[in-house]
């Protein structure tokens, strides 16, 4: 078994502090009590705060931003399941990339909590047909193949979360979601396998690597789902790196580790809407290589 987020032993990306962003009050000429101004038109207000604070997210602060302002969309546009895929993934990039270290531990716990609740409400309203599944008392991995491929984003990122939270957490959690894990990511290979960069290769590549054998590991299963993410969408360094620190420790192959980080610092950062996850991609690369000797023992 593999030994997920070996990053924790290192040191943390980032020092800035993060946390959502209070609204300026609200004065009233005569010095009386505040009143909350209601815009005419707010979504599109929060929409464009949360956009802007993600695309600058190399930055924690940036991301704590991002988070607060889709809360609020989430908030203004109840059952929109835009915002709560967004948020969803706002919550993983945050814990992989933003809390790393041991002293973030509960914090990233706390993230990826919340990135599996955010993520099933999004996919609830993403597909009526799966709602309506669950409601009459159908168990979500069943469920999930009423979904077709308008909610492959919603699927993809209600994956992601419960594959993070049960790498995060362990053997115990990670066998807990495992058939909605699988459900999920084979549903978004069978109707849309490119969404999210690959995003169901790639989780089913560290699932399959990070479990033992006796529960469904397999090593094969796991190299042939990250090679497919590789050819999905070259361009996502995520890949590699999960690749590297998942199927590389877990199969023993020092080479195949070296290779896979080499590539990553060896790599082209991307256009603007990948460029920030590549860049941090590439600093969490550089610090895992130096766990190469622990990783790899004689």
């Amino acid at each position: 078994m593999c030994r997920p987020f070996v990053l924790y032993l290192v040191a943390g990306l980032s020092a800035c502090g993060g946390g959502p962003v209070p609204a300026p009050p609200t004065v009233s000429p005569d010095g009386a009590a505040a009143v909350p101004v209601t815009l005419a038109h707010p979504a599109p207000q929060a929409s464009v705060n949360a956009a802007t604070a993600w695309a600058g997210r190399i930055d924690r602060f940036s991301v704590a931003k991002a988070i607060d302002g889709y809360k609020r969309e989430t908030e203004i546009t109840p059952g929109d399941p835009a915002p709560l895929i967004a948020l969803a993934r706002a919550y993983v990039f945050f814990a992989d990339n933003h809390l790393r270290t041991t002293a973030d531990r509960a914090a990233r716990s706390d993230a990826l909590e919340s990135a599996m609740d955010t993520s099933e409400k999004g996919l609830l309203a993403s597909s009526p047909a799966f709602a309506a599944a669950v409601e009459a008392g159908q168990p979500i991995d069943k469920a999930i193949d009423a979904c077709d491929a308008s909610a492959a984003p919603a699927l993809a990122a209600y994956g992601t979360a419960l594959a993070r939270y049960g790498l995060d957490k362990g053997f115990t959690a990670l066998l807990m979601y495992k058939a909605r894990i699988i459900a999920a990511m084979q549903r978004v290979l069978a109707v849309a396998p490119d969404t999210q960069y690959a995003a169901a290769d790639r989780e089913l590549g560290s699932f399959y690597a990070c479990t033992p054998s006796f529960a469904g590991g397999d090593l094969a299963k796991s190299r042939m789902h990250f090679d497919k993410a590789i050819e999905r969408a070259p361009q996502a360094l995520e890949t590699r790196l999960r690749y590297a620190e998942t199927y590389a420790v877990a199969s023993h192959d020092r080479a195949l580790f070296a290779h896979l980080l080499q590539e990553i610092q060896d790599a082209d950062a991307g256009a603007s809407e990948i460029y920030p996850d590549n860049y941090l991609v590439k600093k969490r690369a550089a610090l895992l290589a130096l766990s190469i000797n622990e990783l790899f023992l004689p």
